[in-house]
């Protein structure tokens, strides 16, 4: 449903900068391309994208023409991938992954007259548009949650990367702990800058401050203090940092995360209005089927997908291609354990799942480790606990 509904509204605002709806003759088509991440089997995010392509094609019918290419990594495989849509005369290219930014950005110069959705990002260009979904409401939920729940006043959180979506999560889980609990503190483990890191704890500081006018004020104070060893962080309090926000204190009042956090972008709208809703009312139309034969055939066919992936393992490793091999782990082994969950029930089942669970993990640690023979010997292991769980399944 996310993705359906993006979609469409970037498409309709697209085809119409175009001309595709209304100024092309009936009997020419706009192209638009999708640029997949992993495979529309995923059940995933690949699959709710494809859903909204679909969704496309009911919507305009016979004016656009719809193509896609599933299973693209990011990188320089992605910026040959977009390129070849542009040249094939695709107006309209929808670059699905937050790792297709910069690829998306360096084929946009080369065609001006080509638009761009890209997934995620914060990098827009005059023919490129960014578009997302309001994830962080979900995070406000378990902020509200843990801030109950906590029994030390101190929460954790483990972030990826310091992008806009990442830290606008950080802030709406941060924000929602602290409504309901004014003491809480928030313990961050993130792979970023140092200045980014030195902020986060001087947000957390800052809020603890009673006699604080504002919350501006409190961070260009701790910013000031810091900036004889971390110079970014007084230029962030000045409003000099890029446009994203923790806690108001990187980035200025346009920040992309800034109207998520606090809930500005829907002042006035009285109730919060999203049409993302994690939680929509059950209905025939709803994905979410566990009973149904349908369901339990969509979670064979992730692992059928798995098995593919898990034999290119050795080989990535053979050329040290090690962001090759966590990309694979990371980025569709979710689905497999999800799949796996669902469908293993027994204790031998259960067992052979910890086994390969083990075995892909070992594979990811020896690449993060660039150790290539351990990493082909846990790549081996890993098809084969692999093959043993399948069978038993």
């Amino acid at each position: 449903m996310i993705a359906k509904k993006i979609v469409l509204v970037a498409l309709t605002a697209a085809i119409l900068a175009v001309g595709g709806a209304a100024g092309q003759a009936a009997d020419k088509k706009t192209k638009v391309g999708f640029v997949y991440v992993g495979p529309i089997g995923d059940h995933g995010w690949s699959y709710q994208h494809n859903v909204g392509r679909l969704a496309v094609n009911n919507a305009y019918g016979d004016k656009i023409k719809t193509t896609y290419v599933e299973s693209v990594p990011e990188g320089a495989d992605a910026a040959r991938v977009i390129t070849k849509l542009a040249r094939s005369g695709h107006k309209l290219i929808f670059t699905t992954s937050f790792g297709y930014m910069n690829p998306t950005l360096k084929v946009a110069k080369r065609f001006p007259n080509v638009k761009f959705e890209h997934a995620t990002g914060f990098k827009p260009a005059k023919n490129i548009a960014n578009y997302s979904a309001r994830f962080y409401e979900g995070r406000h939920v378990v902020g509200l949650i843990a801030g109950k729940m906590t029994k030390s006043n101190t929460i954790g959180y483990v972030a990826s990367f310091p992008i806009p979506e990442v830290i606008r999560g950080i802030n709406a889980t941060f924000l929602a702990a602290r409504s309901v609990n004014p003491k809480i503190k928030i313990k961050i483990r993130i792979k970023m800058k140092i200045a980014v890191f030195s902020s986060l704890i001087a947000c957390t500081a800052a809020f603890s401050q009673k006699d604080t006018s504002s919350r501006r004020d409190a961070m260009a104070g701790i910013a000031a203090a810091g900036a004889a060893l971390v110079p970014a962080i007084a230029n962030a309090a000045a409003g000099e940092s890029p446009r994203f926000s923790v806690f108001g204190l990187l980035g200025d009042g346009t920040s992309y995360s800034e109207g998520g956090a606090y809930g500005s972008d829907q002042v006035g709208a009285g109730r919060p209005y999203s049409p993302y809703s994690l939680y929509p009312e059950a209905s025939k139309d709803s994905l979410y089927k566990p009973d149904a034969p349908e369901y339990k055939a969509k979670k064979y066919e992730v692992l059928k997908e798995t098995t593919k992936r898990l034999t290119k393992l050795e080989g990535y490793a053979n050329k040290k291609e090690w962001r090759e091999v966590n990309g694979e782990l990371t980025r569709y082994m979710y689905e497999t354990r999800n799949a796996v969950t669902f469908l293993a029930k027994s204790k031998e089942q259960k067992a052979l799942a910890t086994a390969f669970y083990l075995d892909i993990e070992a594979a990811s640690g020896a690449a993060y480790q660039k150790n290539q023979a351990k990493c082909i010997e846990a790549s081996q292991r890993s098809n084969i606990s692999f093959a043993k769980l399948l069978k038993a399944l």
